[in-house]
């Protein structure tokens, strides 16, 4: 599944949505329209347009809600994240809750597929300043966008680049801005590495079994390669593999996946599910 590059209707996210959204998903299955979905979530939302349906997809893609949908109504429902969500974070103010929100919309599997080009391959893992009319480039020939896309700077018949709600998203405070993971100098995005933390290890854990059961689910084992080029692991958080390393060394003294060395390249063994961590994932915090 792959939503429409212009699926935000040029909405940027904002947790306080995508909370509402979860709160109303937690107590509420019926099918509703958009109108009733903006009156039970103070959501706001127009005849044509609006904040509901882009908050809607957005935590759809975050792998925290999922969406059966009947003409134009629409029943919420939580998944397992996010009923651990909810539980431990119901307003999404904790940072591990963003990082979640943000890995889930930018990895590899993700349906936003402008946000899992820009994370995942053009290689920001590597060359962490990247020019506008550079990634501009890229996503021209990646997603065929020359006609969505104009240039960031030439705004002249007043409409929004698909890249202004992105860029909005890493910077308003309402959204992943917190993070600090992205600043946009207007000729270029800088991306930071997120900091490894070891309070953070299960959280690391579930993201890589949760992709590897996702896109790989009949395989027991991978190879590093797999990891990096088919799960795409560690790039929403802008690691090199280096990074990638030192986090599967943390994992394997965890009990949680085996390295094989004497293989090359080197081979992940995995030895539980992520089904069995996910309830672990806050349990460092304070």
């Amino acid at each position: 599944m792959e939503y429409p590059i212009n699926f935000h209707q040029t909405y940027s996210l904002e947790t306080e949505a995508i909370a509402h959204l979860m709160q109303l998903a937690s107590i509420n299955n019926e099918y509703l329209t958009k109108e009733e979905i903006s009156a039970l979530t103070t959501i706001p939302t127009g005849k044509n347009s609006g904040k509901v349906i882009p908050n809607i997809l957005y935590a759809q893609a975050m792998r925290l809600i999922s969406i059966d949908k009947d003409g134009t109504k629409y029943s919420l429902s939580l998944t397992n994240l996010g009923e651990i969500v909810i539980k431990e974070d119901p307003y999404l103010t904790e940072e591990l809750t963003l990082w979640i929100c943000h890995y889930k919309l930018t990895s590899k599997s993700s349906p936003a597929v402008l946000w899992s080009t820009i994370f995942t391959e053009l290689g920001i893992n590597n060359s962490r300043t990247l020019h506008m009319d550079y990634i501009e480039k890229l996503l021209n020939r990646k997603l065929q966008l020359k006609k969505e896309i104009s240039s960031i700077r030439n705004q002249k018949k007043g409409k929004k680049s698909p890249l202004t709600p992105f860029k909005t998203s890493y910077i308003a405070e309402k959204a992943f801005g917190p993070l600090n993971i992205m600043n946009d100098t207007g000729a270029e995005l800088e991306f930071v590495a997120h900091k490894i933390s070891r309070s953070f290890k299960y959280l690391y854990a579930y993201l890589l079994l949760s992709e590897w059961e996702e896109v790989l689910p009949s395989r027991t084992d991978i190879t590093f390669e797999d990891l990096i080029k088919l799960l795409g692991y560690g790039y929403p958080f802008v690691w090199d593999e280096s990074n990638v390393r030192e986090i599967l060394d943390i994992l394997q003294e965890e009990g949680l996946i085996v390295l094989n060395m004497q293989l090359f390249p080197i081979t992940i063994i995995k030895q539980v599910s992520s089904s069995s961590v996910l309830n672990k994932i806050y349990s460092f915090l304070i």
